[in-house]
């Protein structure tokens, strides 16, 4: 709950205001009353619910079908991002056409503080993703237009837990390009140290 609440504050106050802020329930039976609160904060706030769970791919698939802006912005429950990080991607996206989505370096935390940083390539190549993703997903802002052309996240067996470098791969199939904003505009949970 305090991770949530603390990850709901840190869009909520954003330097970029004008967003829509979608919140699924994939298909939860507890903390029902914690997504009513949570509704109550903003009026920005969209909440919606899967009748069960269907998993990441299925749920963000939901969340961008019920969205009405330019942009999509991700983020994971328990993760902060930046005062400013969407207002920085969002300029990005508006003065680098040639670029589909931008994602940004992470800070990574736990419950004692930040403890390191995690930096990924400017300019992702086709051959950065031989053996790991280019990209942190939840610090992604991604073009809506191309996302859906490019048929969204894809629900299957295979791409569970690795949806995002599915799509990813895809994209850059499709000619298409990721930036990373060489700052720590995201912080990721991590309880598990990377040494």
């Amino acid at each position: 709950r305090e991770y949530l609440i603390d990850s709901v504050n840190s869009i909520l106050s954003q330097t970029l205001e004008d967003l829509e802020f979608i919140i699924c329930d994939d298909g939860s039976d507890k903390n029902i009353y914690l997504f009513e609160e949570l509704k109550e904060l903003d009026n920005r706030i969209i909440i919606i619910k899967n009748e069960k769970n269907m998993g990441l791919a299925y749920t963000l698939n939901n969340c961008i079908n019920h969205s009405s802006g330019k942009y999509i912005a991700r983020q994971d429950a328990d993760d902060i991002s930046k005062k400013d990080r969407l207002e920085k991607q969002y300029i990005f996206l508006e003065n680098n056409i040639i670029y589909t989505f931008v994602g940004s370096n992470i800070s990574l935390f736990d419950e004692n503080g930040e403890y390191g940083v995690f930096k990924f390539p400017i300019c992702p190549t086709n051959r950065d993703f031989l053996f790991t993703s280019p990209f942190n997903h939840g610090s992604i802002m991604i073009r809506k237009e191309i996302l859906k052309k490019n048929n969204m996240y894809r629900v299957s067996k295979e791409t569970r837990r690795c949806e995002d470098y599915d799509l990813f791969i895809r994209l850059y199939i499709d000619n298409r390009l990721g930036f990373n904003i060489q700052e720590e505009l995201y912080f990721f949970r991590s309880e598990e140290r990377f040494s």
